[in-house]
């Protein structure tokens, strides 16, 4: 800032000698420039513009997001909701009375009614809650019924061997399990701290 100011006066000084006329003192030596006008220039130059805190904005803007977010929770006026849930090594999106099908064998039976733990995300037409990766276990409820255990239609599998009498021909059905999705729930709101009560068993 001083080497700005010492630049800014030499600059300065020789066009205040040429519009302001020159005093000697009575020594005849010192040399006086209206110093007011100069001060006046160099304020007005030198004056910056106070800019607000940006973080400070953020965390307000964001408090407002959070406001307006829990607000629907609470309410639950955030309509249809779906999901991207994870079962065995597959990611599904699903929503409320999708039917799903489920690949190979899984354990389930026909009537049973379960959670689906894995939730990667939840959202609605107003908000997406993102997991890292998994949403928290208490904070979205995603259920659904079992409707159907059977297998697909077989599949021929034809073995060749050349230049010998090795022919095979087998037939292989994979199992498949229908899942229908009963409900989609947050159940808690975010970024507030909830109870923590049961944690100690819990495995993160």
């Amino acid at each position: 800032m001083a080497g700005q100011c010492s630049t800014f006066s030499k600059l300065l000084l020789p066009v205040l000698r040429k519009a302001w006329p020159i005093t000697q003192s009575a020594t005849g030596k010192s040399v006086e420039i209206r110093r007011q006008c100069f001060r006046t220039l160099s304020t007005k130059l030198h004056k910056q513009e106070v800019v607000s805190d940006i973080n400070q904005i953020k965390i307000e803007e964001s408090a407002d997001v959070f406001a307006k977010l829990n607000e629907q929770i609470v309410n639950k006026s955030y309509g249809r909701l779906f999901a991207v849930v994870y079962i065995g090594t597959y990611q599904y999106k699903v929503t409320t009375e999708d039917i799903l099908v489920i690949r190979d064998y899984w354990a389930p039976t026909a009537g049973d009614k379960i959670r689906l733990e894995k939730v990667l995300l939840v959202g609605s037409s107003d908000f997406t809650l993102i997991g890292r990766p998994l949403l928290p276990h208490d904070q979205v409820t995603v259920l659904a019924t079992v409707i159907e255990k059977t297998h697909t239609h077989p599949i021929p599998i034809f073995k060749y061997r050349p230049r010998s009498n090795y022919m095979k021909l087998t037939f292989q059905k994979n199992e498949l399990t229908y899942l229908r999705i009963t409900d989609i729930t947050i159940n808690e709101k975010v970024n507030e701290l909830g109870d923590t009560d049961g944690f100690k068993d819990r495995v993160f």
